[in-house]
């Protein structure tokens, strides 16, 4: 992800959900994550891709680009478990969530 070295990934759901990833650049290690689907309404990836035709070099400079984002605001790992224990109410997926934060939040340290 842009240069930066994935520590732990995992994606929750089918074709739609949440994925949350902890990374290390630069020395530092963070949280980052967003959301994905099966179209490009609800995934960011293939909207702004558009899958295009493009060469070897487009693409990495795309994805580089892309990734980037995601480093550069990344998430807090506080506001991210409150957010899923409120959401294990009704959410059928939030305890693994909060199983793989409270797991990942050890690389943090």
């Amino acid at each position: 992800m842009a240069g930066a070295t994935v520590l732990s990934f995992q994606d929750f759901s089918s074709c739609q959900g949440d994925w949350f990833a902890f990374v290390e650049n630069q020395g530092k290690r963070y949280l980052v994550g967003g959301v994905y689907g099966s179209c490009s309404g609800c995934d960011a990836f293939q909207s702004e891709s558009n899958y295009k035709d493009r060469t070897i070099a487009e693409w990495e400079s795309f994805c580089k680009t892309f990734g980037e984002r995601y480093l550069n605001y990344p998430l807090d790992l506080g506001i991210e478990l409150k957010k899923f224990r409120e959401q294990a109410k009704w959410d059928g997926d939030a305890l693994e969530v909060i199983t793989f934060l409270e797991e990942g939040a050890k690389s943090l340290l």
